[in-house]
Parts: structure tokens; sequence; C-alpha cells
């Protein structure tokens, strides 16, 4: 078992989903993770800036904003840590969009289990951490 607990910041405004997804943490054999919670675009970009987490999970509607733009907002502000976007929506646009704006990896909920979820973090844990946009 790896001793250190991977430290994930969900974004996510569903509690039900936040639930799923923590179970699905659970059931990860092996892995310990320490998940912190936020449920609005305002919250996650405050914790995303204390940079305390090594991966984030970042659901594509966040009440009337979304995701793809935390995503960039967080770049911008300098955040290295990869993201992964969970949404609902299968549309290759999207996923498209949310690649460009600087996702390490793309999950639809409806295949999300324990499995894909450890898979697309490890993944993401071992690319290379993207570089921080340039400031004007």
């Amino acid at each position: 078992m790896n001793e250190r607990p991977i430290k994930l910041l969900l974004v996510e405004d569903d509690e039900d989903d936040y639930v799923i997804v923590f179970e699905h943490l659970c059931h990860i054999p092996g892995r310990k993770f320490d998940m912190d919670w936020v449920c609005t675009y305002p919250e996650a970009v405050v914790e995303i800036a204390k940079r305390r987490h090594d991966i984030y999970v970042i659901d594509y509607r966040l009440g009337l904003d979304n995701g793809i733009d935390l995503i960039e907002e967080a770049v911008r502000r300098g955040c290295t840590a990869p993201m992964i976007m969970l949404t609902r929506y299968c549309d290759r646009f999207l996923e498209k969009k949310a690649r460009e704006a600087g996702a390490a990896d793309f999950l639809l909920k409806c295949n999300a289990n324990a499995a894909t979820l450890e898979q697309a973090i490890l993944k993401a844990l071992q690319r290379p951490a993207h570089e921080p946009a340039a400031t004007s």
C-alpha cells in the first residue's frame, strides 16, 4: 500500500455525486485518498490557489458556472497539478475544450467506478506537469 495519501479536491455541486466519488475512492485497493470537497466555482478558485492538493477532479456543470472555465482560470493562476473533468455529458467537443483548457483527462460519470477513477487519477499524476499560462 502506498503510504502517503493522494490529496484530491473534488469540485462538484451535487452532493449525491460527491458521495458516489467518495465511495469509489474508498473502494480502490492499496490506495489512500485525502479528499476535500467544494461545491461552487468561487470556493474552488480559493482552494486551488492554496495548492494543497495533488489532483483536482472537476465537474463540468457548477451551477451557472462550468468546469472548463475553472480549469482555464486555475491554469492562468499558475496551477500545475493535474485536473480531471468529470461530467454526465458525452460530447467530443466538450472533451476537446476540456483538454485544450488543461484537463489531463475527461471521464464520464456513467463510466466512473473505482477502477476507471483510479486509472484516470494515476495516469494524470504520472504526466509531466503542464506549464502555467504566461501572464501579461
